[in-house]
Formats: structure tokens, sequence, C-alpha cells
């Protein structure tokens, strides 16, 4: 007998007191919106939705709508958030809702629900509790589709990355949607974010490739897991490389990251100030949304809608802009008076969850750079199997490096095949060049050759010669020598050209043949970390010269944003404000006036060198970042007058004396 539907206008449900919905029957309900949409679910679902509406129960003209129910969704902590924040969002915009005092008592609210919630779970629910056992692996590793799997895969010598990966993606789907085993206990506890996937997959599934510390991958790849265990000394050599690798991360590049994350605090802090209201500016950041992930990153920013011909802020589930290009507000374009601050529109519906007196320059940093840290301690308890990083190449670059079809490799296009031209690389990248001649062929590689960031090819165009330089990577992984281009340089030779660079002459080249590999290596969290270090401050830690992008790049603020952006997104979604707060602290108002005071016009202003900028600004904090003696004897200290004030200079501040 087919178990009973029961139908429920949600405001009903909404009105029943705490008792009354926990003794609803079990079963499956059929839930009706003041839109009239019906959402199908389970009595338990409408229980926990409930605990959520409190803000609908205080102001009942706001609307309640199927986004404010649980639906049929895995309970996760995402969203126990969601159906909080839609609740006060909704009741926000019904009564237009501006005093940050109110919103402080709705976050209290918000806190105190989460508390109750959590007590009457904990007492209503106490013999649900369950745990996983070793049955329970053992479970999932003797379920058919998965042995059979990994059955396979352990026949192969040699298994490539993409077998691997093809086969760890395959069981993962068999976990993630396999109704045979979906009450067994660790099935369970991945769905609702208790325990990681990529962690299970590692006990059922494939080790895989393994790293070293400098992110090297060692082949072939581990193809048993840690529940099958590991059966030859080769597989525990490698795996053991994993205590060295935590060693690692719980050092230097731990430090680097919290270092990082206080010094950018103390540049940006200087943009403290968030005002109510809007500013009027009519300029517009442009941004394309190619897919979700940019989508996110953009949820909250008023963007204009020709439809209505107004200003609406992006929801998360504007799916429908997902491959326009839109223009939004930004604080990189505000108009509002205060120089060191922005106005609520430009800044985002962010605005509605900022407190009051926050400085929200000190807050940008800990929004962008806290999960850079969290990405780098996260190498150091845990390693998933490797995946190689691959070229990554501007679209622009695309027609001067032909790329292979696995990203590993590249050559150079036909249309230079049978004519004179050279390929030059920067002296610094290029090593070990005069004892190539002493090496066998199979005696050397790339990668004890070469580490590029460019290549330069000179040509002649027709009309004259022309020097192409092609930024190779975005510096996640550089590229080498291939073993073809070794063995052609061994035989025609190379020579160093006015500009100080390795040049070699390509004309006997074989134009089909790869001149370039990238080098099997994982993604490093510390090259990550660094290369929004290097944006942000506009040079590299060890000096001025680099390729890679910075802000100083850009004449526009806005492109070096939409860039910025790209580089945080290749691991993290953080909202594009925070980015451009950052990105905006960089600016002075005028290098000829030794003005570096923020501009008044947001779009005015140069970005500066992050050195620069903390060295002639507040004195104070010149003084609680480094070099020390730069700043007392640079003469350039003593004549700058114009400098923002900032929360630090307290501590430099005369305190009246409180006995006169």
């Amino acid at each position: 007998m087919a178990a009973p539907v029961y139908e429920l206008h949600a405001r009903d449900l909404l009105n029943k007191s705490k008792e009354e919905v926990w003794q609803l029957p079990m079963g499956w309900y059929q839930i009706q919106f003041d839109d009239g949409v019906v959402v199908k679910s389970t009595s338990r679902r409408c229980i926990y939705s409930w605990y959520c509406w409190l803000f609908h129960r205080m102001h009942p003209e706001t609307p309640l709508l199927k986004k404010h129910h649980f639906g049929m969704a895995q309970m996760n902590r995402s969203v126990h958030r969601r159906l909080l924040g839609e609740s006060l969002t909704e009741m926000r915009r019904t009564l237009k809702i501006e005093d940050k005092k109110k919103l402080e008592a709705c976050w209290r609210l918000i806190y105190e629900t989460t508390n109750e919630l959590w007590n009457d779970l904990s007492e209503g629910l106490e013999e649900y509790v369950t745990s996983t056992s070793a049955e329970d692996v053992a479970d999932l590793l003797y379920y058919p589709p998965i042995k059979e799997i990994n059955d396979a895969l352990q026949a192969i010598a040699m298994p490539s990355e993409e077998t691997v990966t093809r086969a760890t993606k395959m069981i993962e789907k068999i976990l993630m949607t396999d109704i045979k085993i979906a009450h067994n206990p660790m099935v369970r506890a991945i769905k609702c974010g208790a325990a990681r996937v990529a962690q299970v997959l590692q006990i059922v599934g494939p080790i895989g490739h393994r790293t070293d510390v400098d992110g090297k991958i060692y082949q072939p790849a581990i193809t048993r897991g840690y529940g099958h265990g590991m059966i030859t000394l080769r597989d525990t050599l490698i795996e053991s490389r994993d205590a060295c690798r935590n060693i690692f991360f719980q050092n230097r590049p731990m430090q680097m990251s919290e270092w990082n994350n206080r010094v950018i605090q103390l540049m940006t802090a200087i943009l403290s100030n968030l005002h109510e209201g809007d500013c009027g500016s009519t300029e517009y950041l442009t941004i394309t949304i190619d897919d979700k992930s940019v989508l996110k990153d953009i949820v909250g920013s008023y963007m204009m809608d020709k439809e209505i011909g107004m200003l609406r802020p992006i929801e998360r589930d504007d799916f429908g802009l997902v491959g326009q290009t839109v223009k939004i507000r930004n604080i990189i374009g505000c108009r509002h008076a205060d120089r060191y601050g922005f106005c609520a529109v430009c800044y985002g519906e962010l605005y509605y969850n900022v407190p009051m007196n926050t400085n929200i320059g000190h807050v940008a940093p800990t929004e962008v750079l806290g999960p850079v840290g969290q990405l780098i301690l996260s190498q150091k308890h845990f390693n998933g199997a490797a995946t190689s990083i691959k070229f990554d190449l501007t679209e622009e670059m695309t027609k001067w490096l032909i790329v292979s079809e696995n990203g590993l490799s590249a050559r150079l296009p036909e249309e230079l095949g049978g004519q004179a031209f050279t390929v030059s690389f920067r002296g610094k990248e290029v090593r070990n060049m005069l004892d190539l001649d002493q090496h066998e062929d199979d005696d050397v590689t790339g990668e004890q050759l070469s580490a590029l960031t460019v290549i330069y090819i000179t040509f002649n165009n027709g009309v004259g010669m022309e020097t192409i330089a092609v930024p190779l990577s975005k510096a996640r992984n550089l590229p080498v020598f291939s073993m073809d281009f070794i063995s052609y340089i061994r035989t025609d030779g190379w020579y160093i050209n006015a500009n100080g660079q390795y040049e070699v002459d390509m004309r006997n080249w074989d134009i089909r043949k790869n001149v370039l590999d990238m080098p099997l290596a994982q993604f490093s969290a510390p090259m990550y970390m660094n290369l929004i270090q290097e944006f942000i401050r506009g040079s590299t830690m060890k000096g001025d010269n680099t390729d890679n992008d910075t802000v100083l790049k850009y004449d526009y603020l806005g492109d070096a944003l939409i860039a910025f952006r790209n580089i945080t997104a290749l691991k993290l979604n953080i909202n594009i404000t925070q980015l451009a707060i950052i990105l905006q602290a960089t600016k002075i108002a005028s290098v000829q006036d030794r003005d570096y005071r923020p501009p008044v016009i947001k779009s005015d202003g140069v970005p500066r060198k992050f050195n620069e900028n903390m060295r002639y600004r507040s004195v104070v904090t010149a003084y609680a970042f480094q070099n020390h003696r730069r700043t007392i004897f640079d003469p350039l200290s003593y004549l700058i007058s114009k400098r923002p004030p900032h929360y630090l200079d307290w501590l430099m501040r005369e305190l009246p004396n409180e006995d006169s």
C-alpha cells in the first residue's frame, strides 16, 4: 500500500506551534506556497523548514515562497545558511529595512534559532544517531559495480592519469547516485557533508598519483586504496612522501599565508567606511557571465536590468544570466564624497551583512586570503589523487602556441614552418646550457634546463622583423623544453642575443614537433598564494621583475579586477566586491603631488606598488610592516604631508593627561 500524501498550505504550516509541527504524521507532503508553487517533500524536511521561518512569523506580510522550504535537498550546513538567509532577505526587502540596528537584532535571532534547533534535534532525534564502521567500508569495497572498477584498474600496469581519473569519477557517481547503497553510513556521511567525498574515494577507490614535496608526480599511479591496503614496497615508499609534504606545509607556507594576510590588511584598512544610500554613480563594470562560477562571484551586486530599466540585485538562482554580458555597480566606480568609503549600492547587498562600525578594508583580505590559508592547511592534512597542471594560455596567445589535446605539450604554428625565424628565452629561466654537450640525449631533461614564463618568437611579418612575447602560463606550473627541442639545440646550437637572452635559429626545425612540455606536477597551494600576492603587491617577493599579472599592468582598474577574479577563481569563489576593495586600496590620488591618500573619485588615481604604499601612507603602518631603517632614512618620508589616516594611528598619538 502506497504511503499517504498529505496536502498542506505553507501558511498553515507556518502558523502551527512547535509542538504541533513535531506531531506531523510521517510521510510525504505537498506544500503550496504564496505564489501557487507546490513542493513535494517529507515531514522531517517540513519540520526543519518551519524553524527557519522565524522572520515570516514575525512579519506575516513577508511572502512565503518555494525557496524558503527545504524541498528534497540533502541536509548540510549550506542548506541551513541558505534557508535562514533567504528568510531574512525576503523580510528585509518586503519591509524595506535599512536600519543596521534592526538587522543586527535579526542576526541575533538567527543565532538563537540555530541554537534552539540544535537543542531540539539533539533531544528529539537521539535514537536515530548513527556512525560508520569498518563493515560499512567493506560493504562499499565489495559492492559489485565498485569492485569491478577497482579490479579493472588494478589489472593495468601503467594506468594513465586520465584512466585513474575516469575510474575515480565512476566510483564517485556510484556513491552519489546508486540507491542500493544510499543508506550506507559512509555514503550518508558524504551527502550531508560530515565526510569529504575525496577522502572516501581514497579508501574505496584508487589512491591515484602521488607527488613529491615539489609537486612532481610519481609514475605510475597507486591503483589500490586505503581500504584494500598497499602491498608493494614501492607504493608504501611513495605514499610516505605525504609525511614530508605535511612537514613542509606546516612551516613556511602557513607562516607566509598568515603574514601575507596581515600585511595586506594593513594596506586595505584605510578604506574603512560604508555609507547608507546610493551615490548615484553611472559608471558600471561590464562583466561576461561565462558560467555559474562567475555568477556565484557577483551575487549581490546591483545590475542594470534592461527589461525593468532600473537596478536590481543579482540572485544566486539567476541562471538565465549565464552566457550574457551585464553591467554592474561596483565600488571601483563609486562616487561617494568620502575618499575612505563607499555607498551601499556600489558595495552591493553585502552591505546588509556588515555589522555597524566594521572596517570593511580590514575584512576584505580576510575573506580573500583566509580561504587561501585553508587551502594550504588542506594540502597539509589531505592529499587527494594528483592531477597534472596543463597549459593555460590567453586566447590571443593560442595562435602562437598550439596546445596538444591532453594539454601537456605545445608546438609552434604551421605558418612559421619553412621560413627563417628564431625563438628566444630569458636568461634567468634557462640553465646548464653550457653543459649540454657533455650529456647523452637521455641524460638530460627539460626540467634540468628550463623553467619558462615567457618565450619570444621573432619572424618576418612581410614588412620587417617582428618579435612576439608569448606568456606561457599563470605561474601555476612552468613549461620546459621538450626532448625533441633539446635534441635540436644540441644539433643546431644556440647563442646569446643583444638582449642577453638565449636564442635558437629555428629554420631547420620540424614544425610538427612539440617545442615545449608541461612537467607532471600537481596544483600547489603555496604557488597559488604567491600568484594572488604578486597581483596585489605589483611585484614578486624577490624583486620587481615578473611576467605574472599584477594590478600595475592595467590602465583601468575594472580590467584588473576581472583579471584578479580569474586568478582567485582557479580554486575559490570570492565575492567580487571583496576583490575590488583590495585593488582599490592600491590606488593613490596623485604621484606628482605625493598624495598617497585614496582618490575621492574612485575611478581616478593610479595603483602603486605595495611596498611604496606601506612606506608613504600612515607612519604607524610602515612601522607595523618592516624595513624600518629604509623608512627612517628615506628623505621622501619627511616630505609627504598627505598621508591617509589609519586605525593604528592611535598607537602613536599622545593621550590627554588625566591630571590636567
